[in-house]
This record gives C-alpha cells, structure tokens and sequence, in this order.
C-alpha cells in the first residue's frame, strides 16, 4: 500500500504539482483530483485521500524583492537609501542630525540617540576639540601696540629669538658667499642709517616694556651682492639688504624708508605673530574640512584667503605707518617714503613685466590683486602714507627743526651710481 501511494504522489509531482508543507497540502494543476487511498493507521485501515486543487501562478515583476544574502528584512532597503543620501548632504547638516538624534525603525528619536554611542563621542570630540581651541585663542589675545588691532600671540621673544637664529644659521650657511665684508661702502652706508634709526626707537616705540630695550639687541647688517628688490630683518637685529633694493635706495632718506620699515615689523612682533597665525591657519583649516567636509587642501587654501592673506596686509600697512614715525623721529624726510615706494612699485612691475597699461589694472584684474596679494595695493598705500604726512612733518619740525627743501635733491645726485668715483674690492 505505501509502495502504491509513493507512486501516486510521484505521479503528483510528474504532473507540476507540488506540496505546502506549511499546510501539508498536495497541489495539482486546475481541473485534476488524485483518486484512490492510502492507510491511514497501522491496522492497514484505508480513507479517501482529500486533496485540494489550485492554478499555478507567477509573481508579477513589482512584487519581487532582491536582498544579498544576510540583509534583514523589513525597511531595510529603504534605511539603506537613507543612509546614503543622509551621507551626500553637508557635514554640518549630519552632525546636527546626530545631534537631534535620527529616526529608526519604530523607535524614537531619543531611543535612536542613546544607542548610538559611536555617534554621540564623535559630537563629544568635536566639542572638546573647538572649545579647548576657542578658549586657547581667546586666553592668547592681546592689543598690537600702538595700533588699533588685537592679534593672536603665543609665542614668546625667546621662542622667537630661538627659532630666528636657526633661519639666520641657515641663510648664511646657503648665502654666505654673496654677503659684502664690512668695510664695503654700501655696508658702511648701510650701517650709518641703520645706527640713526636704532637710536631713535626708544623715542616711537608704542610699547614701554618693549622687547628690543630689554634685551639690548645687538643689529647686525648685512649686505648681499644680488641684484633682488629685497629686504628684512630677522628678530635678534639681523638686517639684510639686496644690492637691487639698495641700488634703487639712490638717497639716504629712501634707504632709511626701507629699513625702517623692516625695523617696525620686528618692534611690532610681526614675525613672531605670523608663527603663531599658522596654527591659527591649520585650526581654522581642520575645522572647515569637519564642519563642511571640504578636502585640506581646499580648507587651507579658503584660510589664506578668508585669515592670512588679510593679516599679512595689515601688518605691512601697521610697519608702513610706524616706519614713518620711526625715519621722521631719526630726523629723515618723511615726504620721500611715498615716492619711494611708488617708484619701488614701478620697477617690480617692470620687472615682473606686468606693466601693460591702466586698462589691466582695473576691474576684476584689480580686485584679484588686492585679494591674493600679502602687500597692499600701491594706489591704497600711497593714500595712507600720504595721510600721516602731516602729522610725520609736525612731528619732524618740533624735534629735528625745519627741513631743506633742496637737501633730498642734492642727496640723490650725491648718490647716484654714476657720482661715485670708484667701488671697493
């Protein structure tokens, strides 16, 4: 009997059927019945077999649901697609979405918050990280003396005198060679101007304990055989100075223009507050690429822009302004600083050979200088060393007495190149 009801559901199967064992129903195609019995005790007792029919059907293509292999089921595609757009909105939009906490499956949103740890020490690191530097900028504020401005210092003379005089073993390592012996005329010359403005720093420094009284600066003066327009001071009294730059200083006055203005930057610190704007620069730069997912590189480069660039305007505007006072209070003559500068500007453009007409220097061309450059705009210096004339010729009249007019005329063709009877060797 089971050898006969084996082959009967064989038959069954033949046919396309096939059985719900969740019911424990054998299903054929429509229209057809399995007659006869099978025993249904162990007496050998037999009874109809009652079997139930039904069509064969295919799931339609909108009912079919693909899922890899370990995915849960219910939403979770759905959370999926969530995640991933939730992922390509902006930083600062998902931190605060895991601030507020997210929706998840049939909870809560608080629910969601306190489960997700990862998320919420994420928040807690950026917090502490922001505050602490916040609280650490604002602690490392002081007032720029003897201007109107408050800049972020945490580097001490010490630390800047230190970390100068590795740039200064370094620089003369590299440019020793190039550096005129003392007893050369330009140095001499050099020396000369150098020796009236450092004498006259105690009389304009806007600071009473300033640094350059307290450690009794030793200046030095160096002069490269090299035809660049430049020239600056490292902290400790490390002046340097280009044939190029020196040779276009045709007068003393403009000399005294150039290297008071590289002697303000150091009474104002600007060195060492350029060390310690760099970390300003990578805080700001990391905290861009946190809050607004921007790529490093791309931080930095809106940091220069938006922080350093600014910055470093200021501080030439700030050593243009105390330069003035300072060759004034030497007793040189404010009123060349000006068309000094002007000419400087010419000849770097010439040079550089930007200088192709009024028309380029106008518009977005003009804008796009003004924003990438680390100096001012010449047309917007000129103005500000034109508007402390006055008060630098006031000045100049109560301490050095009335100032020759023709006293600059004869200087410079004193010093022209073509006077001069012969060089040192």
């Amino acid at each position: 009997m089971h050898r006969i009801a084996l082959e009967r559901f064989q038959a069954a199967l033949a046919s396309r059927g096939r059985i719900s064992w969740q019911s424990g129903v054998v299903h054929l195609p429509e229209g057809q019945h399995l007659t006869g019995s099978i025993p249904s005790g162990a007496r050998g007792s037999t009874r109809p077999l009652a079997l139930r029919t039904r069509g064969f059907k295919t799931s339609g293509i909108g009912n079919v649901k693909y899922r890899r292999f370990g995915q849960a089921s219910g939403d979770e595609p759905r959370r999926i697609q969530q995640h991933r757009a939730g992922s390509s909105r902006e930083p600062i939009l998902e931190l605060a979405r895991r601030l507020g906490g997210g929706q998840n499956q049939g909870g809560s949103s608080s629910n969601n918050w306190k489960d997700n740890s990862s998320n919420r020490l994420a928040v807690v690191i950026l917090l502490v990280f922001f505050g602490g530097g916040f609280t650490y900028y604002v602690f490392h504020l002081e007032a720029v003396p003897g201007m109107n401005r408050t800049r972020f210092m945490d580097v001490t003379p010490a630390q800047e005198e230190s970390l100068a005089m590795a740039t200064y073993k370094a620089f003369m390592a590299q440019n020793g060679a190039a550096i005129l012996p003392a007893h050369h005329p330009e140095t001499r010359r050099v020396q000369r101007v150098a020796s009236r403005l450092v004498q006259a720093i105690s009389d304009v420094s806007p600071s009473s304990d300033n640094t350059l009284q307290k450690s009794h600066t030793q200046w030095v003066i160096h002069v490269l055989a090299d035809q660049k327009l430049n020239a600056f001071v490292l902290p400790g009294g490390k002046i340097f100075i280009y044939g190029g730059m020196l040779r276009l200083c045709q007068t003393d006055d403009a000399l005294a223009t150039v290297l008071s203005h590289e002697i303000a930057h150091q009474i104002l610190r600007h060195h060492a507050e350029g060390q310690s704007g760099t970390k300003v620069l990578y805080f700001l730069a990391q905290g861009l690429e946190a809050l607004f997912g921007f790529g490093f590189g791309l931080s930095i480069l809106l940091t220069k822009l938006l922080y350093q660039l600014p910055n470093s305007r200021t501080q030439e505007t700030e050593a243009d302004r105390l330069g003035l006072r300072l060759m004034t209070a030497a007793c040189y003559d404010p009123r060349q600083a000006p068309k000094f500068w002007e000419r400087f500007a010419q000849v770097e453009q010439r040079q550089s050979g930007e200088a192709k007409g009024q028309q380029e220097s106008s518009g977005l061309f003009k804008a796009a200088e003004s924003i990438l450059s680390t100096h001012p705009l010449s047309e917007k210096r000129m103005q500000a060393l034109h508007s402390w004339l006055n008060e630098a010729m006031s000045y100049r009249a109560e301490r050095c007495g009335a100032l020759p007019e023709q006293a600059s005329d004869f200087a410079q063709i004193a010093w022209s190149p073509s006077f001069r009877p012969f060089v040192a060797r």
